[in-house]
């Protein structure tokens, strides 16, 4: 059934005036008749009764096929609006994993709310991992993008960005001894108890704050470990402990002071990591959207 008809019907059942129904849809009145009679010849039954030479009237097919005719149009409409709106990555799934301390990246929580300013027709998929898990899940085609801390590197399959670099600071309870000196080393720690990410890749694991402390003189002892960062920072003032953590989780949590330490200021990359074959066009409109927030600060 041509839907361009049902457009022609509706339009003369609407009005039912062959004159004003040609007049609205911008035809003339000779290829409106003769659009409505192949689609009477289509249905095999007349739709309207011309027997009043100055008007019509719809017969009980027309009037049982206006409502009907109605459905069809709009779930075309909404049939071409969905492919459109996908196209533009409107609608569609857009599935992100990240690691935890994105979070508290201003610029990545930006993106986020624009796209959702922007596409709100868009179901976004958000979920936290370790970075090893995440490389292998966007490599695997499960997620369409990774924010982890890995440092760009070439790879045939996966297309990766830099998108900040942070400094490790030291957190420590606002009551410990060491909050109120002027100047920190990471050798003054050498007596404290630290707490550390348990996950075999995260930002500073306990094997990695032991290779930067023995670089320091000392061996630190770890009191705790668990998975969640945000969690350490929350029992560091319980425990009086301390951690290293980067720079952009200074000033999330109460209690705590975040310092900078002399002697130490290795940095860690946080980038973004897709495959080059996925044409989500969601997925370039996050990359675009956060770049253009990168230059812009």
């Amino acid at each position: 059934m041509d839907c361009k008809r049902l457009t022609f019907f509706l339009s003369l059942a609407e009005t039912l005036h062959f004159g004003q129904a040609a007049e609205a849809l911008g035809i003339a009145q000779s290829a409106l008749s003769r659009q409505i009679r192949l689609l009477e010849q289509e249905l095999g039954c007349p739709l309207f009764d011309r027997s009043n030479r100055w008007k019509v009237s719809l017969t009980p097919a027309g009037s049982a096929l206006v409502p009907e005719a109605r459905k069809v149009l709009e779930q075309l409409a909404q049939a071409k609006y969905a492919a459109v709106a996908a196209a533009r990555g409107e609608l569609g799934r857009f599935s992100v994993e990240v690691v935890s301390s994105v979070m508290n990246f201003p610029a990545f929580l930006r993106t986020l709310q624009e796209m959702r300013m922007r596409y709100p027709g868009l179901h976004l998929n958000l979920q936290e991992g370790a970075s090893s898990r995440i490389y292998e899940r966007v490599r695997q085609q499960e997620m369409d993008l990774g924010i982890l801390r890995i440092a760009p590197a070439s790879d045939e399959e996966l297309e990766m960005c830099l998108l900040a670099r942070n400094r490790l600071l030291m957190a420590l309870p606002e009551k410990h001894p060491l909050a109120g000196r002027e100047r920190l080393f990471l050798h003054d720690f050498s007596r404290e108890r630290f707490i550390v990410p348990r996950s075999p890749d995260a930002t500073l694991r306990g094997n990695s704050l032991d290779l930067i402390c023995r670089n320091a003189g000392f061996t630190p002892e770890i009191a705790l470990e668990t998975e969640n960062m945000n969690t350490i920072l929350h029992i560091l003032p319980a425990l009086n402990c301390v951690t290293l953590v980067p720079d952009s989780f200074a000033g999330k949590c109460e209690g705590l002071v975040f310092r900078a330490l002399e002697d130490y200021s290795e940095t860690l990359p946080l980038s973004a990591v897709w495959r080059r074959d996925n044409r989500s066009p969601a997925l370039r409109a996050f990359v675009r959207i956060q770049k253009r927030l990168l230059k812009t600060g």
